[in-house]
């Protein structure tokens, strides 16, 4: 899965040190994190830690197939409510 995002403009520097500045700078860091993962996938290993090594504490999973049909090993499938797992 491929996702393209336009960069966020970060704010114009002062000339000098702004602490107002390094607060909105940081803000806009914190939201283009945050917007990120909104938008990448997270693969988990049997510990549940994903590839960037948050423990991941509840999962909702969205738009699961109903069938396991051309989908790759290792995709995630309904059956009525039961995940599977395609081998």
């Amino acid at each position: 899965m491929s996702s393209k995002l336009t960069p966020t403009a970060l704010p114009t520097p002062p000339s000098k040190y702004d602490v107002g500045y390094m607060d909105r700078l940081t803000k806009q860091i914190s939201l283009e994190f945050t917007r990120q993962k909104a938008v990448t996938p997270i693969t988990c290993g049997s510990d549940l830690t994903g590839e960037a090594g948050y423990l991941i504490s509840g999962l909702t999973i969205i738009n699961v197939p109903t069938s396991p049909t051309d989908l790759p090993s290792g995709s995630v499938w309904s059956d009525g409510g039961i995940l599977k797992i395609v081998s």
